[in-house]
Protein backbone atom coordinates (compact mmCIF):
# COMPACT_ATOMS: atom_id res chain seq x y z
CA UNK A 1 0.00 0.00 0.00
CA UNK A 2 1.31 3.44 -0.97
CA UNK A 3 -0.06 6.65 0.58
CA UNK A 4 -0.10 10.15 -0.88
CA UNK A 5 -0.49 12.84 1.77
CA UNK A 6 -2.53 15.34 -0.21
CA UNK A 7 -4.81 15.74 -3.21
CA UNK A 8 -1.85 16.80 -5.37
CA UNK A 9 -0.89 13.10 -5.53
CA UNK A 10 -4.22 12.05 -7.01
CA UNK A 11 -3.30 12.15 -10.71
CA UNK A 12 -0.01 10.35 -10.16
CA UNK A 13 -1.71 7.67 -8.04
CA UNK A 14 -4.31 7.12 -10.75
CA UNK A 15 -1.65 6.68 -13.45
CA UNK A 16 0.42 4.24 -11.41
CA UNK A 17 -2.67 2.34 -10.19
CA UNK A 18 -3.58 1.64 -13.82
CA UNK A 19 -0.16 0.02 -14.29
CA UNK A 20 -0.31 -1.95 -11.03
CA UNK A 21 -3.97 -2.90 -10.48
CA UNK A 22 -3.14 -5.34 -7.68
CA UNK A 23 -1.51 -2.64 -5.55
CA UNK A 24 -3.43 -0.28 -3.27
CA UNK A 25 -2.92 3.47 -3.51
CA UNK A 26 -4.37 5.80 -0.87
CA UNK A 27 -4.68 9.58 -1.27
CA UNK A 28 -5.64 11.82 1.64
CA UNK A 29 -7.86 14.78 0.69
CA UNK A 30 -8.03 13.52 -2.87
CA UNK A 31 -10.85 13.77 -5.38
CA UNK A 32 -12.78 10.47 -5.54
CA UNK A 33 -11.07 8.50 -8.32
CA UNK A 34 -11.77 5.07 -9.74
CA UNK A 35 -9.14 2.50 -8.83
CA UNK A 36 -7.67 4.24 -5.78
CA UNK A 37 -8.63 4.78 -2.16
CA UNK A 38 -9.36 8.39 -1.23
CA UNK A 39 -9.88 9.66 2.30
CA UNK A 40 -11.83 12.88 2.84
CA UNK A 41 -13.73 14.70 5.56
CA UNK A 42 -17.41 15.51 5.80
CA UNK A 43 -16.84 19.25 5.80
CA UNK A 44 -20.53 19.98 6.29
CA UNK A 45 -20.46 18.30 9.69
CA UNK A 46 -17.39 20.15 10.94
CA UNK A 47 -18.62 23.46 9.53
CA UNK A 48 -22.04 22.96 11.10
CA UNK A 49 -20.73 22.42 14.62
CA UNK A 50 -18.40 25.42 14.38
CA UNK A 51 -21.21 27.49 12.86
CA UNK A 52 -23.37 26.74 15.91
CA UNK A 53 -20.64 28.10 18.19
CA UNK A 54 -19.68 31.07 16.01
CA UNK A 55 -23.31 32.04 15.43
CA UNK A 56 -24.09 31.81 19.13
CA UNK A 57 -21.07 33.87 20.20
CA UNK A 58 -21.10 36.57 17.52
CA UNK A 59 -22.35 39.92 18.75
CA UNK A 60 -22.50 41.47 15.27
CA UNK A 61 -24.28 38.47 13.68
CA UNK A 62 -21.49 38.46 11.09
CA UNK A 63 -18.97 35.63 10.96
CA UNK A 64 -16.33 34.87 8.34
CA UNK A 65 -14.37 32.05 6.72
CA UNK A 66 -10.99 32.58 5.10
CA UNK A 67 -9.41 30.03 2.75
CA UNK A 68 -6.64 29.92 0.17
CA UNK A 69 -8.73 29.00 -2.87
CA UNK A 70 -12.23 27.82 -3.66
CA UNK A 71 -12.34 24.01 -3.59
CA UNK A 72 -15.15 21.49 -3.32
CA UNK A 73 -14.01 20.59 0.20
CA UNK A 74 -14.11 24.25 1.24
CA UNK A 75 -17.57 24.67 -0.27
CA UNK A 76 -18.83 21.87 1.96
CA UNK A 77 -17.39 23.51 5.08
CA UNK A 78 -18.92 26.87 4.11
CA UNK A 79 -22.32 25.29 3.58
CA UNK A 80 -22.24 23.58 6.97
CA UNK A 81 -20.93 26.77 8.62
CA UNK A 82 -23.85 28.76 7.20
CA UNK A 83 -26.42 26.15 8.20
CA UNK A 84 -25.05 26.04 11.75
CA UNK A 85 -25.10 29.81 12.06
CA UNK A 86 -28.65 30.06 10.70
CA UNK A 87 -29.78 27.47 13.24
CA UNK A 88 -28.93 29.81 16.11
CA UNK A 89 -28.97 33.19 14.35
CA UNK A 90 -31.42 33.25 11.41
CA UNK A 91 -30.53 36.83 10.53
CA UNK A 92 -26.79 36.13 10.56
CA UNK A 93 -24.35 36.45 7.65
CA UNK A 94 -21.20 34.56 6.63
CA UNK A 95 -18.47 36.47 4.79
CA UNK A 96 -16.17 34.30 2.65
CA UNK A 97 -12.73 35.42 1.47
CA UNK A 98 -10.10 33.60 -0.62
CA UNK A 99 -6.56 34.86 -0.17
CA UNK A 100 -5.15 32.92 -3.19
CA UNK A 101 -2.35 31.64 -0.98
CA UNK A 102 -2.47 28.91 1.65
CA UNK A 103 0.77 29.85 3.39
CA UNK A 104 1.16 33.65 3.20
CA UNK A 105 0.61 34.91 6.75
CA UNK A 106 0.63 38.59 5.73
CA UNK A 107 -2.09 38.08 3.09
CA UNK A 108 -4.27 36.20 5.57
CA UNK A 109 -3.80 38.90 8.16
CA UNK A 110 -4.74 41.66 5.69
CA UNK A 111 -7.82 39.70 4.56
CA UNK A 112 -8.80 39.24 8.20
CA UNK A 113 -8.56 42.96 8.88
CA UNK A 114 -10.82 43.49 5.86
CA UNK A 115 -13.63 41.20 7.07
CA UNK A 116 -13.29 42.57 10.60
CA UNK A 117 -13.78 46.08 9.20
CA UNK A 118 -17.01 44.79 7.64
CA UNK A 119 -18.26 43.71 11.05
CA UNK A 120 -17.20 40.06 11.31
CA UNK A 121 -16.30 39.21 14.89
CA UNK A 122 -15.76 35.42 14.64
CA UNK A 123 -13.36 34.13 11.96
CA UNK A 124 -12.77 30.58 10.72
CA UNK A 125 -9.42 30.04 8.97
CA UNK A 126 -9.21 27.09 6.56
CA UNK A 127 -5.55 27.59 5.67
CA UNK A 128 -2.14 26.00 6.05
CA UNK A 129 0.58 28.14 7.68
CA UNK A 130 -1.39 31.30 6.83
CA UNK A 131 -3.88 30.56 9.60
CA UNK A 132 -1.44 32.39 11.91
CA UNK A 133 -2.27 35.65 10.14
CA UNK A 134 -5.95 35.19 11.00
CA UNK A 135 -5.18 34.54 14.66
CA UNK A 136 -2.81 37.49 14.83
CA UNK A 137 -5.41 39.83 13.33
CA UNK A 138 -8.06 38.50 15.72
CA UNK A 139 -5.77 39.14 18.67
CA UNK A 140 -4.93 42.68 17.54
CA UNK A 141 -8.57 43.61 16.89
CA UNK A 142 -9.94 41.78 19.94
CA UNK A 143 -12.25 39.49 17.98
CA UNK A 144 -12.42 35.69 18.04
CA UNK A 145 -11.95 32.60 15.93
CA UNK A 146 -13.10 29.02 15.63
CA UNK A 147 -10.65 26.44 14.32
CA UNK A 148 -11.31 23.49 12.03
CA UNK A 149 -8.02 21.84 10.99
CA UNK A 150 -5.83 21.94 14.06
CA UNK A 151 -6.31 22.88 17.71
CA UNK A 152 -5.49 26.56 18.21
CA UNK A 153 -6.73 26.65 21.81
CA UNK A 154 -3.24 25.89 23.11
CA UNK A 155 -1.49 28.85 21.47
CA UNK A 156 -4.42 31.28 21.21
CA UNK A 157 -6.74 30.39 24.11
CA UNK A 158 -8.29 33.85 24.42
CA UNK A 159 -9.08 34.19 20.70
CA UNK A 160 -10.32 30.64 20.04
CA UNK A 161 -13.93 30.04 21.04
CA UNK A 162 -13.91 26.41 19.87
CA UNK A 163 -11.63 24.07 18.01
CA UNK A 164 -12.02 20.88 16.04
CA UNK A 165 -9.16 18.89 14.57
CA UNK A 166 -8.76 16.88 11.39
CA UNK A 167 -6.54 14.06 12.61
CA UNK A 168 -4.94 12.57 9.51
CA UNK A 169 -3.08 10.05 11.65
CA UNK A 170 -6.41 8.92 13.06
CA UNK A 171 -7.86 8.71 9.55
CA UNK A 172 -4.99 6.49 8.43
CA UNK A 173 -5.47 4.32 11.51
CA UNK A 174 -9.08 3.78 10.42
CA UNK A 175 -7.86 2.77 6.95
CA UNK A 176 -5.24 0.41 8.37
CA UNK A 177 -7.89 -1.28 10.51
CA UNK A 178 -9.85 -1.99 7.34
CA UNK A 179 -6.68 -3.38 5.73
CA UNK A 180 -6.07 -5.70 8.70
CA UNK A 181 -9.67 -6.94 8.45
CA UNK A 182 -9.34 -7.32 4.65
CA UNK A 183 -12.25 -4.91 4.20
CA UNK A 184 -10.59 -1.97 2.45
CA UNK A 185 -12.26 -1.08 -0.86
CA UNK A 186 -10.96 1.13 -3.64
CA UNK A 187 -13.43 3.96 -3.07
CA UNK A 188 -13.82 7.26 -1.27
CA UNK A 189 -14.04 7.18 2.54
CA UNK A 190 -15.75 10.20 4.10
CA UNK A 191 -14.71 10.80 7.72
CA UNK A 192 -17.32 12.45 9.92
CA UNK A 193 -16.99 14.44 13.13
CA UNK A 194 -16.78 12.59 16.43
CA UNK A 195 -14.49 9.86 15.09
CA UNK A 196 -10.84 9.04 15.57
CA UNK A 197 -10.22 10.91 12.32
CA UNK A 198 -11.75 14.22 13.44
CA UNK A 199 -13.47 15.58 16.50
CA UNK A 200 -14.38 18.56 18.64
CA UNK A 201 -11.41 19.37 20.87
CA UNK A 202 -12.87 21.93 23.25
CA UNK A 203 -13.77 25.53 24.05
CA UNK A 204 -12.30 28.55 25.78
CA UNK A 205 -13.61 29.94 29.05
CA UNK A 206 -15.87 32.53 27.38
CA UNK A 207 -18.18 29.95 25.81
CA UNK A 208 -21.18 29.32 28.09
CA UNK A 209 -22.16 25.82 29.09
CA UNK A 210 -25.36 25.97 27.05
CA UNK A 211 -23.40 26.57 23.83
CA UNK A 212 -20.88 23.86 24.71
CA UNK A 213 -23.63 21.33 25.29
CA UNK A 214 -25.35 22.28 22.03
CA UNK A 215 -22.13 21.73 20.06
CA UNK A 216 -21.28 18.46 21.83
CA UNK A 217 -24.81 17.15 21.33
CA UNK A 218 -24.65 18.02 17.64
CA UNK A 219 -21.33 16.19 17.32
CA UNK A 220 -22.76 13.08 18.97
CA UNK A 221 -25.96 13.16 16.92
CA UNK A 222 -23.98 13.54 13.70
CA UNK A 223 -21.72 10.64 14.67
CA UNK A 224 -24.72 8.45 15.57
CA UNK A 225 -26.58 9.32 12.38
CA UNK A 226 -29.41 11.03 14.25
CA UNK A 227 -28.65 14.38 12.60
CA UNK A 228 -28.02 15.25 8.96
CA UNK A 229 -26.76 18.66 7.87
CA UNK A 230 -28.98 19.96 5.09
Amino acid sequence: MLVGLGGEYGDAAKRVAEQFPDATFVVLNGAPTEGIVTVNYDGKQFGYVLGLVAGSMSKSKKIALLAGHQLAAIDQVIEGYRIGQKKVSPEGEVLVVYTNDWADVAKAKEASFNVISQGADVLLPYLDAAYLGVLQAAKEKDVHTVSIISDTLKDFPKQTYASTTLDFGGAMHEILKLVSENKLEKRDYLMGIGTEAGYLVGFNDEVPESVREMAKTAEKDLMDGKLTVK
